[in-house]
């Protein structure tokens, strides 16, 4: 949200007022209702204001913007990609490693949405990450995307598309019987269990999920 407030000045045409871009970053922080180190996001901040927000052209970047498409091969997709300027999609991160590739599912997704909704090639997707090092550093990674970089991120969705789809046929079978729905194909649950605190499937939430995060 910090860098998002960032951006929004410069592409205004206008200096960041850090003040503004601290609330900004404390409303995220209370939004998600996670506990983050205010002194460093400020550190941060003020490490993108100063050496990498200059590297770029703002001026047509648009933020957080909600796209809801169809792609051939995975579906309908909902998602809000960070930051979509001219031929270039970006994210957001911080991690206490740096990335090693840009060459992400995630990344792959967000171009073909954004390809699908404008009708025009993404030539580059990357990630902004704020590495927690002893040291921490912002790190730009990038990558082109390509022919093969798409077919990539449509073959890696069809997995998950074909365990769906499998899903739905053996719970039809299992509906003809009156029993109700499983999981079949996901039995790893969520990798990250704050995922469920919002999910319709949560047990808290008048779900069914054997595996939720309780």
């Amino acid at each position: 949200a910090g860098v998002e407030s960032i951006i929004t000045h410069l592409r205004a045409g206008q200096e960041p007022d850090m003040d503004r871009v601290m609330a900004a970053a404390e409303d995220g922080r209370a939004r998600n209702g996670v506990e983050i180190d205010m002194a460093e996001v400020r550190v941060a901040l003020d490490a993108f204001r100063d050496i990498e927000a200059p590297k770029w052209d703002w001026s047509y970047a648009r933020l957080q913007a909600h796209l809801h498409v169809t792609v051939d091969g995975i579906g309908e997709i909902d998602g809000h990609p960070d930051i979509i300027m001219p031929s270039i999609v970006l994210d957001v991160k911080t991690s206490t490693r740096r990335k090693e590739t840009a060459r992400s599912v995630e990344l792959g997704t967000y171009a073909l949405m954004v390809e699908e909704e404008t009708g025009e090639e993404v030539a580059e997707v990357g990630y902004l990450t704020w590495v927690r090092l002893v040291k921490p550093v912002w790190q730009t990674i990038m990558t082109c995307v390509d022919d093969g970089f798409r077919e990539w991120t449509r073959a890696r969705w069809g997995g998950f598309v074909r365990a769906n789809n499998t899903d739905d046929l053996l719970n039809r079978k299992r509906a003809e019987r009156g029993l109700p729905p499983v999981n079949f194909s996901f039995p790893g649950g969520p990798l990250n269990g704050k995922r469920c605190r919002t999910c319709e499937y949560r047990p808290a939430l008048g779900g069914r999920c054997d595996m939720a995060v309780t």
